[in-house]
């Protein structure tokens, strides 16, 4: 693996764990639990982020980001753009058709969160794929 690769290994899992806690958490909430707190692990997943990509900095000598790499990271980003303009196509479409319970999730701070975490899985999830699937420019 080279040091991009590894870098988002270290993105991709701690985001897939935190997407899983939201979900898991609106799914509790729905059946009438007290939420779990978002932003303590919001702050973990972002400490273990950082603690990796610094470990990895000081033990990977770093490569040139050469057109792959691009090429890599804006499918990715591309990907990704999908998720989020789905999820406000649903909210829009939601405020036109009035005030329901579909209305009252899409404007929940834990579905927005979902949504944060489920584009960045899907990004890097992506990228992730599209590494091991050896792409070329």
């Amino acid at each position: 693996m080279d040091y991009r690769e590894r870098l988002i290994w270290g993105q991709f899992l701690p985001i897939v764990v935190a997407y899983g806690y939201s979900v898991i958490d609106a799914v509790r909430r729905a059946n009438g639990a007290k939420p779990w707190p978002v932003v303590p692990v919001m702050v973990a997943i972002a400490v273990v982020i950082v603690l990796y990509a610094i470990v990895v900095a000081a033990l990977t000598p770093t490569e040139p980001r050469d057109e792959r790499t691009r090429l890599i990271e804006y499918k990715g980003y591309k990907v990704a753009y999908v998720v989020v303009m789905t999820a406000l196509v649903l909210l829009g479409i939601a405020y036109v058709l009035g005030p329901s319970d579909l209305s009252r999730t899409l404007t929940q701070p834990g579905f927005m969160v979902s949504v944060w975490f489920g584009a960045e899985a899907v990004r890097t999830g992506t990228q992730l794929m599209l590494y091991r699937a050896s792409v070329r420019a």
